[in-house]
């Protein structure tokens, strides 16, 4: 049986599967970033086009200056992914201008079927999602593939509080003219859902102590131009990929490491406690939360919110349910599956 990297003394095994614009940029900065760091010693790229795997694979080879001894294989079968410490799952396409994370949902959810049906874990994997709809699919995934709910984690909350923590940077450097820097902004959490019912915790946010509160005038201005940020990406370059990469990559890197990292925000399905601190109900739905990472998966923490946020949060999780119903309408039709109980059941 395949040991976890802690119980070896070598590196560890990354998988990626879904070689697109995202699944590439991770393989590069993973081999690159954590290949130096001797935390990798395999990182395996899985998809449907042999040529295209195989291609992505020598390229990043090429970047190598000799002083990482990672090694890069490439496979077309996604059961290649099985025993590795972490799988990233990156297939399918990415939004289109105009689109909703929710427009993908037929389209991406049937893929994540597909690979789920070819999926034969060891039950200690790491499956990090970044397919979207994010938060729908890593609830199917932490369903789905018997793994442990704190080793499936979704990509979101680190992007999103990312994006909110350099939102209210921008603005504050238009509205008082004062050269801030992210690194200014502490506690920019957000919760919730990844995408349009994202719920930034305004009541958290720490600014430099000579920066007035925000007004609420302010806050709603904020919200606004968060809302603007993929939409604009998306418009001009086709896709968000850079920013998501190196979120997946600072992820991995936390995962591998003994010590408890600072608290993070990440998509997953919490146990009820969290739950109904953070949504007030239990739907058992993969939602952002704040995490600590470590080796061994996401442990989620309590931090505290105020009732309007908890609200906020509770609307994007019921539609989170709601999509997830939608997905297993589409995947499976109108029957009961795994362990997931549907409305009206």
């Amino acid at each position: 049986m395949t040991q976890p990297a802690s119980q070896r003394k070598d590196g560890a095994r990354v998988a990626i599967i879904g070689v697109g614009t995202i699944g590439s940029n991770v393989a590069f900065q993973v081999y690159n970033k954590l290949g130096k760091k001797e935390l990798v010693e395999d990182i395996i790229l899985i998809g449907r086009n042999e040529e295209k795997v195989a291609c992505a694979a020598e390229e990043i080879h090429h970047s190598n200056d000799g002083s990482i001894s990672t090694r890069l294989k490439h496979s077309t079968v996604v059961d290649s992914a099985a025993g590795c410490d972490i799988i990233v799952y990156s297939a399918g396409r990415t939004i289109k201008p105009h689109e909703t994370r929710e427009d993908l949902l037929r389209e991406n959810g049937s893929i994540a079927a597909d690979v789920r049906k070819g999926l034969s874990l060891k039950g200690t994997e790491i499956f990090i999602t970044v397919t979207n709809p994010v938060d729908v699919l890593n609830t199917y995934f932490s369903r789905e593939l018997g793994l442990p709910a704190n080793n499936v984690i979704g990509l979101g909350g680190m992007l999103d509080s990312a994006r909110f923590r350099h939102t209210v940077v921008d603005y504050l450097r238009r509205a008082l003219g004062v050269p801030l820097v992210p690194s200014d902004v502490k506690n920019a959490f957000v919760l919730g859902q990844h995408g349009a019912g994202l719920t930034p915790l305004f009541e958290r946010l720490e600014l430099p102590p000579d920066i007035p509160v925000l007004s609420s005038r302010a806050i709603e201005k904020i919200r606004k131009e968060m809302g603007e940020i993929v939409p604009r990406i998306i418009r001009v370059r086709k896709c968000a990929d850079f920013a998501p990469a190196t979120h997946i990559t600072r992820m991995i890197e936390l995962l591998l490491q003994d010590t408890e990292s600072k608290i993070e925000c990440c998509s997953l399905v919490p146990p009820m406690v969290f739950q109904k601190h953070y949504a007030g109900e239990v739907l058992d739905v993969s939602f952002g939360v704040p995490v600590t990472l470590k080796r061994g998966g996401a442990r989620p923490i309590t931090i505290d919110i105020l009732e309007d946020s908890r609200q906020r949060i509770s609307n994007g999780v019921r539609d989170i349910w709601s999509n997830v119903q939608q997905l297993y309408d589409y995947v499976v039709g109108n029957e009961r599956v795994g362990n997931l109980i549907r409305l009206g059941t």
